[in-house]
């Protein structure tokens, strides 16, 4: 059994494509965001262990702390990809951010894991987003619009 973890363990590369935010909650979408924003709820809202890769890690200290003080002693890390660039188009200035979080939930090579698991967890769960920030409209803060996309290979 031990070498079969291993096995497993040596399959996710730890060393790249991990990412994380003191600021933004991104376990979460940005229309999830801009909710726990506008209701102003404390503490804020738990992070979505979905998407959280070290949840396991940290369970144990957000138990022990409580919801109170345990969002400030918890940082999430998210596996996945970002990417952030600036557009100009028509005299507009574009804010474009890809963000792609991957699940930790029967997590797998694609060509490796596939169908669903016994709790209900498609194989190699990836929520995509899209975001684009139009800094020149509607004020100082600009506009701000979200596309979602979620897929798993079955």
């Amino acid at each position: 059994a031990e070498l079969r973890y291993q096995g497993l363990y040596q399959v996710v590369d730890l060393t790249k494509d991990f990412f994380f935010s003191y600021t933004y909650d991104i376990t979460r979408s940005l229309q999830e965001n801009v909710l726990a924003m506008a209701s102003q709820t404390f503490p804020p809202p738990p992070f979505k262990s979905m998407y959280c890769w070290n949840h396991f890690q940290t369970r144990e200290l957000e138990e022990i702390t409580g919801n109170m003080t345990g969002y400030h002693w918890v940082l999430p890390l998210i596996h996945g990809a970002f990417i952030q660039r600036k557009l100009h188009d028509y005299g507009r200035s574009l804010s474009l951010c890809l963000l792609s979080r991957r699940s930790r939930h029967f997590a797998g090579t694609r060509y490796l894991k596939r169908g669903v698991s016994d709790e209900g967890k498609v194989a190699n769960d990836v929520e995509h987003e899209q975001i684009i920030h139009d800094e020149t409209s509607f004020g100082a803060e600009g506009t701000f619009s979200s596309f979602l996309q979620v897929r798993g290979s079955i």
